[in-house]
């Protein structure tokens, strides 16, 4: 049973990891389009 715990235990952290890339990929994916953005806007 305590390998069922630490299995577990392993899962949660590894969800927790990805979901604070996937928020950090999603952070970067706005600010390079924000930049675009003012780029064209800075040469029209």
């Amino acid at each position: 049973m305590r390998n069922y715990g630490e299995l577990v235990k392993m899962t949660a952290e590894l969800i927790v990891e990805q979901a604070a890339l996937m928020s950090q990929v999603q952070w970067n994916k706005r600010h390079r389009e924000e930049l675009l953005l003012q780029l064209i806007e800075a040469l029209a």
